[in-house]
């Protein structure tokens, strides 16, 4: 199998944990859905540290209650703070609250662009990384 060009059902069914780190937006809403998680299998495993609305939430807890897959981590979820009742009530799910990022070099690097935002904004009155 190529990777590069394989669809992700494909993916899904030549692997035994599939990881998503993919940005929200409309061109990525629900991609993981039962499809996916079907090609996932029984033994397979589902992780998401993307964005929550990549993922067909109601196709994954089907999937989790009828172990079409074995488990799943969230460290997203699409309705952030809100979680599901359907979701807590599952004991091959663990959902963490939105802390994948959370390691010394990741929030040093934050904390850099802050400084560097604040500095160029009072220095030219425009941000590096604006928030449209």
């Amino acid at each position: 199998m190529d990777a590069r060009s394989c669809q992700l059902p494909e993916l899904a069914h030549a692997v035994d944990v599939l990881i998503a780190i993919v940005p929200g937006n409309p061109s990525t809403a629900k991609t993981v859905n039962a499809d996916v998680l079907s090609a996932l299998g029984p033994e397979g495993v589902f992780i998401n540290v993307g964005r929550g609305t990549v993922v067909d939430e109601g196709a994954l807890i089907e999937a989790l209650r009828t172990g079409t897959i074995a488990a799943a981590g969230l460290d997203v979820i699409a309705d952030e703070p809100n979680v599901p009742n359907d979701m807590l009530a599952l004991d091959n799910l663990t959902i963490l609250p939105h802390i994948g990022s959370a390691s010394v070099a990741i929030r040093t690097a934050m904390a850099d662009l802050l400084a560097r935002n604040l500095i160029a904004w009072f220095q030219s009155g425009t941000a590096i990384t604006p928030v449209p």
